[in-house]
């Protein structure tokens, strides 16, 4: 960008249906061109795929909240592995919420045998 040439001011998301079932929800403004837009288009048609079927609407609202926070752990999994701090109760939230959002939409998820030692299976 030129010099001369003012800066774009961050712009709001806005979360948008789609006009056609075959079309790939994701949030409005993501460009699937960056790291971030891929990753996150790629976690939703895996959450999409898992809900076997043409998802209803609310179901696709549940799948993008899904999505993004999966996206916000992987983000924070990252700066930790770096050696950063993060906020070891946002992150385990998220991580809660995951999986209540995973049942909601009714995708199966593995979970380790209740009766046996989690670190033999």
């Amino acid at each position: 960008m030129a010099r001369n040439q003012p800066q774009k001011a961050n712009q709001k998301t806005k979360i948008g249906a789609e006009s056609a079932p075959t079309s790939r929800p994701t949030l409005r403004g993501v460009d699937r061109r960056t790291a971030d837009g891929k990753r996150y288009a790629v976690i939703l048609e895996g959450i999409l795929v898992g809900l076997r079927g043409t998802p209803r609407e609310e179901h696709l609202v549940l799948a993008r909240r899904l999505a993004g926070i999966v996206r916000w752990c992987e983000g924070e999994e990252g700066r930790q592995a770096k050696g950063d701090a993060i906020d070891i109760g946002q992150y385990t939230s998220a991580i809660n919420c995951i999986g209540r959002l995973y049942e909601a939409l009714g995708i199966p998820t593995s979970k380790p045998p209740v009766d046996k030692d989690p670190f033999e299976w």
